[in-house]
Parts: structure tokens; C-alpha cells; sequence
């Protein structure tokens, strides 16, 4: 039985017992309690801490706790112990950081459809996680410092706020694993906070670009199709994304007797949501000029006649950037380097608020909720609802 110690081997809390067992492969047994049991193993390297568990179903299950020189009779029974609650509530062995990884994913697959695990799986895991040493970490073994090491490497060649979006997927995934009984504690993680600062994601963009600028950005484009997607972003406010939104916009969208144009995005499950953005009369003249000589199913905005990918315009956005600013003098009149596609929807939405524009409608036509606005564009809403307030209290 499991219960039973195996004879020579009830003494192995003493030392110099140990020393004088015979070196074989079977660990000597010492009983802990009930379907417990905490065995010490000689072999020609030194001795070694196994703890064995007896399930319901009398099968055994065994984990190594670590070498005779690295604990002692009294740490190792604490940590066999450890384990035994472990195995009682269902954990008898930890998965790894990628195991986690892999067992969130299915999970998204199955609840929020393909598309959804698939942004977490490519984005990510496969290639922060998947294959690396920090994957291959067991989710007991896991400590806090592991995460901040890992969370800092990734600032290093990146923004805060990308790093910070890849912890989060991180801390989602390993806390699913918690969840479901692939660890017992998930304190590890959870005290690791997502980074602060000016290029935090819990931060407003910085990048606004001035009328000015944006004329010079457009002048700097290689090219008409760059300059009239960038155009197109700011008449719409809409988001710059492959296969969605304004890059998958087609002459059929555009209603010139409404004077809207409607935007398509899409959940995680694949699931369409629109929009219907309305537009002021410069952006319907725009749009009847990208509409012009197209069938209803084509694209308004496409690169060399194919439609846009991201790549494309980040690109070519970088290269405006750096062609606009080698003209420009004043190192203060010129274009932030971290400008692109997103800066176009970030002056649009500010122009909007600065202009008076109704919070919630501004909210409607981004296709965001009216506390992202609030938390990204809190101050050009104050300075909007300021002006309306001290012209109403001009005394002369």
C-alpha cells in the first residue's frame, strides 16, 4: 500500500540514516498521513526528496521536491505538504507559462470565435511565450520577479503601451490557467503592474498633429493612395484597420444624399457591427471624387489598385514623416516621430471636441463609449465646455 513505508526507510528523517541507505532507484517511504507519503532516493549523485500522492482510485502520482543539499527532512516535508493541498483540490500537476497560454486561446476560440484567439496567439504568445525560456516555466515555479523581467524586456525594444497590452494578455491567460486548477496561487502575476508614463496605455496619445502639419504630412506622401487614406481618417475619425473600418470601406458605404458613409468593423466571433458617420461637405466633395468611375462593390481606398494592408501604410506614413520634417527648420514645428495612421483618428476626435461637438455624438461616430472619450480626450471636453461657459458670462 502507499501508506506502508518501504523497511529502512521510516528513519529517512535523520541524516545519518540516510546516509547509510543503499542506492537504488525506488525512494525509501516515510508515511505523512492518509494516501501521503514523503520519500528520500539515493543514488550514486547524492540523495533527492520525492513526495508521492494516492488518489482515490488508488494510482499514484509523484513529484520531486529537490536535492538533500538543498533541503532539509523539515523543508522538504513543508513543501511535500504543500503539494498534498494541491492534489486534494485537483492540482496535482502545475502546466508551464505556455500550456496557460495555449489553454486561454482554446478557450477564446471556443467562446469568442477564431478571430479573437487568433489576434492573443500571433500577436503574442507565439512570439513572446511560445518556445522561450519564460514559457517553458512551471505555473508553481512561477514568481513575480519572472513577470517583471518578463514585462521589462519587452519595454525595451517597444512602448510602454504595447508592452502593456501584452501583459495584460499574459495576466489573462495565466489567470485562466488559475482558474482551472493548472496552479494553486496566482500572486506571482498579479502583483505585476502595467507600466505608467507618458507612452502608457492607461495614457492619453500624445501625437496631435496642427493643421499645418497634417498639410505637410499630406504634401510628404509618395503617393496620391497614402495622402487619400490619411485624408479619408480625418474626414471620419474612423480606426485604421486591415480588412475593417475605412480600409475596407467601398463606394457602396458612401451615401452622398445622406451625406454619411458607413464603416464596418468586427467582433472577436466575427460578428459585423456599423456605423454610419456623417460627414461635413468638404468630406462628401472628397468622397464623390474617390467614388468617381468605381462600381458599387469596389474599394474607395486602395494601395497600387489592391486593398490597403497595414504594413503598407505604416511605411509609407514613416517615410512622410521623415521626408516632411527634413524641410522643416524649427525643431518645434515638426511632425512627432511617433505619428501614424492612428494620429489621423486622434486629431479628428479632437478636432470634433474643440469644435463643441456633443460628447456622446462624438462618441457615436468613433464607434468608442463616451468614457474612452472621457479618458483620452478629457482635456480637449474640458476646453470645449469651458469656452461655451465663459462666452456666456462675457461682460463688455
Amino acid at each position: 500500500m502507499a501508506d506502508k513505508p518501504t523497511s529502512g526507510g521510516d528513519r529517512i528523517d535523520l541524516k545519518g540514516v540516510r546516509a547509510s541507505l543503499t542506492v537504488r532507484g525506488e525512494p525509501y517511504w516515510r508515511r505523512l498521513g492518509k494516501g501521503c507519503a514523503l520519500g528520500y532516493r539515493q543514488s550514486v549523485r547524492g540523495g533527492a526528496w520525492i513526495a508521492r500522492w494516492t488518489d482515490t482510485n488508488y494510482c499514484y502520482h509523484q513529484k520531486k521536491l529537490g536535492s538533500a543539499d538543498e533541503l532539509t527532512y523539515e523543508d522538504a516535508v513543508r513543501a511535500a505538504q504543500v503539494w498534498f493541498t494541491q492534489c486534494r483540490g485537483g492540482v496535482i500537476r502545475s502546466g508551464t507559462v505556455a500550456e496557460a497560454c495555449k489553454l486561454y486561446v482554446e478557450n477564446q476560440r471556443n467562446e469568442k470565435g477564431a478571430r479573437s484567439a487568433d489576434y492573443s496567439e500571433k500577436l503574442y504568445f507565439q512570439r513572446l511565450v511560445y518556445e522561450k525560456p519564460f514559457g517553458e516555466k512551471p505555473l508553481d515555479k512561477l514568481t513575480t520577479r519572472d513577470v517583471l523581467a518578463w514585462r521589462n524586456e519587452l519595454q525595451a525594444d517597444r512602448r510602454k503601451n504595447s508592452a502593456n497590452r501584452a501583459l495584460r494578455s499574459l495576466k489573462a491567460a495565466l489567470s485562466f490557467a488559475f482558474r482551472a486548477g493548472m496552479c494553486p496561487d496566482d500572486s506571482a502575476w498579479r502583483r505585476v503592474e502595467a507600466f505608467r508614463g507618458p507612452d502608457a496605455a492607461d495614457q492619453a496619445r500624445a501625437a496631435y498633429l496642427t493643421p499645418r502639419q497634417r498639410s505637410l504630412l499630406l504634401a510628404a506622401c509618395s503617393d496620391d493612395d497614402l495622402a487619400n487614406l490619411l485624408r479619408g481618417l480625418l474626414h471620419t475619425a474612423a480606426r485604421p484597420l486591415s480588412n475593417a473600418e475605412l480600409p475596407a470601406a467601398k463606394v457602396a458605404d458612401f451615401d452622398p444624399m445622406r451625406k454619411s458613409l458607413t464603416l464596418r468593423s468586427y467582433k472577436g466571433d466575427g460578428t459585423e457591427r456599423r456605423r454610419e458617420v456623417p460627414l461635413s461637405e468638404s468630406a462628401v466633395a472628397f468622397f464623390k471624387a474617390m467614388s468617381k468611375s468605381k462600381l458599387p462593390g469596389a474599394y474607395l481606398f486602395t494601395c497600387g489598385g489592391y486593398p490597403w494592408a497595414r504594413h503598407e501604410w505604416s511605411k509609407g506614413i514613416r517615410a512622410a514623416v521623415a521626408a516632411a520634417n527634413a524641410k522643416i527648420a524649427e525643431p518645434a514645428e515638426r511632425l512627432p516621430t511617433d505619428t501614424c495612421a492612428y494620429t489621423m483618428r486622434h486629431c479628428a476626435i479632437s478636432d470634433r471636441l474643440q469644435a463643441g461637438v456633443n460628447l456622446s455624438r462624438v462618441a457615436k461616430d468613433a464607434g468608442t463609449s463616451v468614457a474612452m472619450i472621457e479618458r483620452y480626450y478629457a482635456k480637449f471636453v474640458d476646453d470645449a465646455d469651458l469656452r461655451v461657459k465663459l462666452a456666456s458670462i462675457e461682460a463688455f
